[in-house]
């Protein structure tokens, strides 16, 4: 949403995100699920496709790449 928004809540936003994505990242390129959170609450902690793919998702956000993200 603040991609499509764009300006000042964007800018503020993402470069945060990204740096936090990129430092919890695992070696493997997956992340773990955050704990405390809901998704903790019914996903095993071994099971990380669901964060990986929110992970993947908001850093290729500005390439462009799926159509839903293109201005």
């Amino acid at each position: 949403a603040f991609y499509q928004h764009g300006g000042k809540n964007w800018n503020e936003w993402h470069p945060g995100i990204r740096e936090l994505l990129l430092a919890k990242q695992n070696k493997d390129g997956s992340w773990d699920v955050p704990p405390g959170t809901s998704e903790a609450a019914y996903s095993p902690s071994e099971n990380k496709t669901y964060s990986t793919a929110l992970g993947c998702l908001v850093l290729n956000i500005y390439q462009h790449f799926l159509p839903a993200y293109q201005r």
